[in-house]
């Protein structure tokens, strides 16, 4: 099963080169490639993501490698064990599914270009703290689970990723040097490169601390 997002687009040999690079891995679920961001309506990237590695549950939870949705082809037998997307998450709510789907196997990597992440004003990941929130409540309820089923590992990883999650949000709140101006905008709006998350920024936080939900958010300035 293969996943695409209405404003991305995957290149011709995404679902070929997929298939043929789990031929063999039975013990994958899935497989994930690299992703090429472009600016709307250009062909050309302006940055490419380059995660290293097959991607398992551990190293997503605790804020490593986590294949992007649209770049994973994933066996349906996994899938369907994992139950689909959950509207509650709405948001991260594959993140969640992919948190998930990696309790069944580890994920391959297909160290190709096969997906370009249009980035535009309407992206859904445009506001960092509304992300920060929601993808707090997915590793919350994650940790929550976890503690239920006696899985002390799972829960330490995922306070790992919490706080690696909390960290790279007042980042990206304060960093001028990771920021990109887009040849479309000109209402000032700054680009993240994809490599962090290609996240549109509306001007700055500066030397405030903001209590969000899942936890507290602190930025000290550049």
């Amino acid at each position: 099963m293969a996943y695409l997002d209405s404003d991305d687009y995957w290149y011709p040999h995404h679902l070929s080169r997929a298939v043929a690079a789990l031929a063999g891995h039975e013990e994958a679920i899935g497989v994930y490639s690299i992703i090429a961001q472009v600016w709307d309506n250009e062909k050309e990237p302006f940055e490419v993501n380059r995660q290293s590695g097959p991607v398992d549950r551990r190293t997503a939870l605790s804020g490593g490698n986590r294949p992007f949705i649209t770049t994973l082809v994933a066996r349906r037998q996994a899938v369907e064990a994992a139950g689909g997307f959950d509207p509650r998450f709405d948001g991260a709510e594959d993140k969640d599914f992919i948190y998930r789907l990696l309790e069944k196997g580890p994920c391959l990597r297909l160290d190709d270009v096969t997906v370009a992440y249009r980035t535009h004003g309407s992206n859904v990941s445009a506001d960092p703290v509304r992300s920060f929130k929601v993808d707090a409540r997915v590793l919350a309820a994650h940790r929550a689970r976890a503690l239920a089923a006696g899985d002390n590992q799972a829960a330490a990883d995922i306070a790992v990723g919490l706080r690696a999650l909390r960290q790279y949000t007042a980042g990206v709140c304060v960093s001028g040097r990771w920021r990109r101006r887009s040849p479309m905008s000109s209402h000032g709006r700054h680009i993240l490169p994809f490599g962090h998350c290609g996240v549109p920024l509306q001007g700055r936080a500066h030397g405030r601390q903001r209590d969000l939900e899942g936890g507290t958010l602190s930025s000290r300035g550049r």
